[in-house]
């Protein structure tokens, strides 16, 4: 299966910036009918940090290797950021980034992790695109985990697409990787689960 990263990118900031408005939409059309548990709000919490932890790497790694890819994926996590915000505010849940300055997370996992995939993708180009999949891969069972926890029809309408765009982001490091001649091992995923993303489409629409 032949890639085009370049084209991959571009495309899945275009997905982006058009799901940004949905989302907006979807905050106002809905309400608060009854709170969250305490581990929908945890959930939610971590996630923003998460989301954080994913464009604050990818900004870094781009500063190091002035590598498209990674450039056009930061607009789209900083809407996966704004999306979870924009719940955190509807139920009264207080931001965990109130001063958003690379690298500094509330979270001591998220501050670690976030010094070593830096550390792991300023190695060379292809230690920073595995690093890109490796996220992707994080976000997107941390992801599934959210949603199987949730009941909340909107919580989990924000999820799906979050994790929408994690497919496609690593669609696009999988193609960069290929590009630079290297074939993406999953380290977290299954290798079905793993197939059943990277072999269909990048993935668009409401």
């Amino acid at each position: 299966m032949k890639y085009n990263a370049k084209n991959t990118a571009i495309a899945i900031l275009a997905i982006g910036l058009v799901s940004v408005s949905l989302f907006a939409a979807s905050f106002l059309l809905s309400s608060v009918t009854d709170p969250l548990s305490s581990q929908e709000v945890e959930d939610l919490v971590f996630n923003r940090e998460e989301e954080k932890l994913a464009r604050d790497v990818y900004s870094t790694l781009y500063d190091t290797w002035n590598y498209g890819v990674f450039n056009n994926i930061v607009p789209s996590e900083q809407i996966h950021m704004d999306s979870i915000l924009g719940l955190l505010n509807q139920y009264g849940i207080e931001d965990p980034v109130p001063e958003d300055t690379v690298g500094v997370y509330n979270n001591s996992i998220l501050m670690d992790l976030y010094t070593d995939l830096v550390a792991q993708g300023q190695l060379s180009l292809v230690d920073a695109l595995e690093v890109g999949g490796y996220i992707e891969e994080m976000d997107i069972l941390d992801l599934q985990r959210f949603i199987a926890n949730s009941d909340h029809p909107d919580v989990i309408t924000v999820y799906e697409r979050l994790m929408m765009g994690s497919r496609n982001h690593l669609r696009a490091f999988v193609g960069a990787l290929f590009d630079e001649g290297v074939t993406y091992v999953p380290v977290l995923m299954d290798e079905a689960d793993y197939q059943a993303i990277i072999t269909t489409p990048i993935e668009g629409g409401p």
